[in-house]
Parts: structure tokens; C-alpha cells; sequence
């Protein structure tokens, strides 16, 4: 199910720690934030539900509270991929600041060079799988929405060399692109508002960057993709410099 194939007649969700969302085919996103003490995988199911009874399946977007990225590799003396998938396991709560065991997907040939490994808890998969079946709900896919985001930002971006990814709740940060990662990590919480210029200017000062070679990917409020349909951003996105002003999200 993880990173599993996406299907477009599938409605899109979004799941995150303090908002979740729902994007019916050809209906307008419907965003609802959580309190303290929901149940972020409950409460979306649910609304999947009763929003499109006839409908049952789901690509499912998770912010960055849920999945995160890391650089991993190379692994020296790992043989076997059944090896590289058990080390790199047993990194991602260190490398992630996730808590527990987690589910890994690989991008690259890391047991060889430096490559992107993104990171999921296995209690957060089980708890879908098992609250969907409990719903007949079909979950297509599951996929960090940063990875959406990225590849609209790369696409839109090309010279640059480090992208933000912002989905309103946590900020992911890739450099490397179009090669060896070199750097992978998400900021969880978010910063706030006042905060958020001045770790954007550390994190460019650690990585020798300037903003003309940085951007930052929003999440938006709406279901109206900037991006051509094949390379689309569910939850619509918007790409700025990364000198632009912060703005709230219409999350």
C-alpha cells in the first residue's frame, strides 16, 4: 500500500496532525482542522465516508508530521536489499524524530551512494489499513504530499537547489535534486509565523545557499492545481522565492 500506484478516479485526502482534508473528484476540497484530542486517521475516514458513499477509494497525501525524509548511505558491508530495508528500519526514528518502528521506502541505490529514504510508522499504516477496511474504504495509495509538491517545484524551479515544502503544518527540506541527496529533513512543528524567516536563513546558511537558488512550495486552500494535470499538486500549491513573506494556510 505504501507508495503504491496512484488511480485518478480515486478521491484525494490528506492527512495531518492538526487538519485533514478531502478532495472528492470534480467537488471542492473540503478542509477540517482537529482538536487536541481527535483522531486524525478516524475523523478523515469518516468524512471520506459520508462525503462519497458510492465512491470507495482513496489517494492518500500524509503531511510531513507523518512521513519524513532522511539521506542514508552508502552502506558498507549490506548485501542483500532484504539488509538495506532492515538498517535503514532501524535508522528512521533516530534519523526522523518519528517514534517507534517504521516502514521504509527507498529512492536510490543507497547500499552503493548517498540516497533519499522517506519514513513512515508502521502503527500509523496498520491503524489505516485497519480503520479503512472497517469502513470499505480502499486506500489506492499513500504517499508523503511533499513528494507532489517537489516534483511541481522542481519542475516549475529547475536551477534551484534546495526546495521548502510547506503543507501547512510541517516544512520538509530536499537538496540534491537531480542527483546525490545531500540533504533530507522535516521541521515538525512548523515554525510560526515570526520564526519561519529566520530558520529558512539558517538553513540556507548551513547549506552555503542563497534564496535565488531556493524556493518554497505552499500547500493551498483550494482544489485548483497550478501545475499541469500530470504533474499535479493535490490540495493545490503555490511556489514562491524563498524571500517570500509567509502567509497562513487556508488549512
Amino acid at each position: 500500500m505504501f507508495l503504491d500506484r496512484l488511480r485518478p478516479a480515486a478521491a484525494h485526502a490528506f492527512l495531518g496532525r492538526t487538519t485533514v482534508a478531502l478532495a472528492p473528484a470534480g467537488q471542492p476540497v473540503q478542509w477540517q482542522p482537529l482538536p487536541a484530542a481527535a483522531d486524525p486517521v478516524a475523523t478523515l475516514l469518516q468524512q471520506a465516508t459520508h462525503a462519497q458513499p458510492r465512491a470507495r477509494s482513496l489517494n492518500l497525501w500524509l503531511s510531513g508530521a507523518f512521513a519524513r525524509p532522511f539521506v542514508a548511505g552508502p552502506l558498507a558491508g549490506v548485501r542483500h536489499w532484504h539488509e538495506v530495508q532492515t538498517v535503514l528500519a532501524a535508522m528512521a526514528p533516530e534519523a526522523t524524530g518519528l517514534a517507534g518502528p517504521c516502514a521504509v521506502w527507498i529512492a536510490g541505490p543507497v547500499h552503493r551512494e548517498a540516497g533519499l529514504v522517506v519514513a513512515v510508522p508502521l502503527a500509523l499504516l496498520d491503524d489505516l489499513q485497519r480503520q479503512a477496511k472497517a469502513q470499505a474504504l480502499r486506500l489506492r495509495s499513500v504517499r508523503p504530499w511533499w513528494s507532489a509538491a517537489f516534483n511541481a517545484g522542481l519542475a516549475q524551479a529547475p536551477a534551484a537547489q534546495l526546495l521548502v515544502l510547506d503543507d501547512g503544518e510541517a516544512l520538509t527540506s530536499l537538496q540534491g535534486l537531480g542527483g546525490t541527496s545531500t540533504h533530507a529533513a522535516t521541521q515538525w512543528p512548523a515554525p510560526d509565523a515570526g520564526q519561519r524567516t529566520g530558520w529558512l536563513a539558517r538553513l540556507m546558511a548551513g547549506r552555503n545557499l542563497t534564496p535565488q537558488h531556493t524556493g518554497t512550495v505552499r500547500i493551498g486552500s483550494d482544489h485548483q492545481p497550478l501545475w499541469h494535470p500530470l504533474n499535479a499538486v493535490p490540495f493545490g500549491a503555490a511556489l514562491q522565492a524563498a524571500d517570500a513573506p509567509a502567509e497562513a494556510t487556508g488549512a
